[in-house]
């Protein structure tokens, strides 16, 4: 598994709304959140592109299998896609 420094700027828990995932997967997803949020500049967490990364991690996560780099890319690249 890929790792990424993990802190507590930007959590995903309040983007979760009810929906449960393993202890390793929230961590991988957080994350993955948290370096994707980082790097597009975002702190805001009332910003409406916070809540599309969010989501994304979180719908890229119950797809597959959890790797925090892998997961970062693929949302960036979600993102960015014409």
């Amino acid at each position: 598994m890929g790792s990424l420094q993990c802190r507590e700027a930007m959590p995903l828990t309040p983007y979760l709304h009810g929906r449960s995932f393993d202890p390793d997967t929230l961590k991988c997803m957080g994350s993955a959140f948290d370096a994707a949020c980082k790097q597009l500049g975002l702190i805001d967490r009332t910003d409406p592109l916070t809540q599309l990364v969010a989501e994304s991690v979180i719908a890229l996560a119950r797809r597959d299998e959890c790797d925090p780099l892998e997961l970062k890319e693929r949302v960036l690249r979600s993102l960015t896609r014409p």
